[in-house]
């Protein structure tokens, strides 16, 4: 008897774990997304492009945002110049929102009560607006609601996007300006550097020639510099910018923007951008140059790849080499590429020796399809020659071994054995 008694009540144990599996898996509790295969639908048509401003709450306050020609511009927590790349992502994340179905329970359930972003697009017609509560306990979603007030949840989490901090979507580039619209760029401190650019190329504004590629390299650095943090609340004298540690100045055709380097401050340094917004950079290095970073020290300035003509005139001795889909020639025949190489990209010479020019003793000119460079030499003096370009001045030093490699090459010595 108690052996069947037994056996009854492990029966019954068994159909009520087995009834109590069937209720958890078939009815989950309202606050977790049902079933990942569950089938979610786009709710919202968005095109981010249509979209002409958002206001933005969080527990940091209010963003507002208006998207002009030039780009988008804050009105709230104050006016500046916002992100024109993080502002955009808020509507292309909201514009990729799938939905579930509406969620049973209330709003309070799902942290709709008190929410960690409230968003309104603004575009032709009734503005958007997306409200996220929580984050769902199972996969990537997040609960949200639309104009209906619905409890829903989606794919992705849209307050990773939302409930950042505001700085993030404030413009933190030190300057506005293409880099290919910069023709003067002068750094006031230290021994200062002012460089022109015309179309030869970039020169020093005493008339030394600066090596191109250095310039733009120092140029591109600064339209990528950003301000890694936002101090708006300091004067222009707690800052250091009365007067400035050092000034940057960029002239375009359109005027010049200035940039101050002013004190240190929490591991960096502070600056102000042309558009009067203070912050910090890792360290003034990254604003200036110097003279010695930019200053040409090649003979020739030109782009070895792109070189298909050299000529060399020393009075007595001439020649000229051309470059085909062959390799470089003389009118002798073939000639050693690695040493027209060496003398178009790698012979140097002393530009902060600064010199007159004298009379003419030869002269060297290379060419691209779309540039020319010459090189006069003129009399000897202490290590080399006088060397200049024509209508440049000051002249440098042509050194010794550079006049070797020149002689070397009127002399046949590059010529190829057959």
């Amino acid at each position: 008897m108690e052996h069947r008694q037994l056996k009854l009540l492990v029966s019954l144990v068994a159909v009520l774990l087995a009834m109590t599996t069937w209720l958890v898996v078939s009815d989950p509790p309202p606050d977790e997304p049902a079933d990942d295969s569950e089938e979610l639908v786009a709710l919202i048509d968005v095109d981010p492009a249509e979209v002409t401003g958002l206001t933005l709450e969080t527990d940091e306050g209010e963003l507002v945002a208006v998207r002009h020609a030039e780009g988008w511009l804050l009105s709230r927590p104050l006016a500046t110049r916002g992100d024109d790349q993080a502002l955009d992502e808020i509507a292309l994340t909201v514009s990729r929102l799938t939905f579930s179905d509406p969620l049973p329970g209330a709003p309070a359930s799902f942290g709709l009560d008190r929410p960690r972003a409230v968003l309104e697009l603004r575009r032709s017609g009734e503005p958007l607006v997306l409200t996220v509560g929580s984050r769902a306990p199972v996969g990537h979603k997040a609960y949200v609601s639309l104009a209906d007030g619905q409890p829903r949840y989606v794919s992705g989490d849209p307050g990773d996007t939302l409930a950042r901090g505001f700085a993030t979507f404030r413009d933190a580039a030190i300057h506005s300006l293409p880099t290919s619209a910069v023709r003067r760029a002068t750094w006031s401190a230290d021994e200062g550097l002012d460089v022109l650019r015309d179309d030869q190329g970039w020169w020093l504004a005493d008339g030394r020639r600066a090596r191109a590629e250095r310039v733009e390299v120092w140029l591109q650095a600064l339209a990528e510099l950003r301000l890694d943090s936002f101090w708006d609340e300091l004067s222009d004298q707690d800052a250091g910018f009365s007067p400035p540690r050092g000034q940057l100045d960029l002239e375009t055709e359109a005027g010049v923007e200035t940039i101050l380097l002013g004190a240190d401050h929490t591991g960096g340094v502070l600056v102000k951008t042309p558009s009067g917004v203070v912050g910090t950079i890792p360290d003034a290095s990254r604003l200036s140059r110097s003279t010695s970073d930019v200053l040409e020290d090649r003979l020739l300035s030109i782009d070895v790849l792109g070189a298909d003509e050299l000529s060399i005139d020393l009075g007595d001795a001439k020649v000229a080499f051309t470059r085909s889909h062959t390799g470089w020639a003389s009118a002798a025949g073939p000639v050693d590429e690695e040493q027209v190489a060496q003398l178009l990209a790698a012979t140097q010479v002393d530009r902060t020796v600064l010199l007159e020019p004298t009379a003419e003793h030869g002269r060297l000119v290379a060419r691209t399809a779309t540039h020319e460079v010459t090189v006069v030499l003129g009399d000897e003096v202490d290590g080399g020659r006088v060397g200049w370009e024509p209508e440049r001045r000051p002249a440098f030093l042509v050194p010794d071994d550079a006049l070797a490699t020149i002689e070397a090459a009127v002399t046949g010595a590059w010529a190829v054995p057959e």
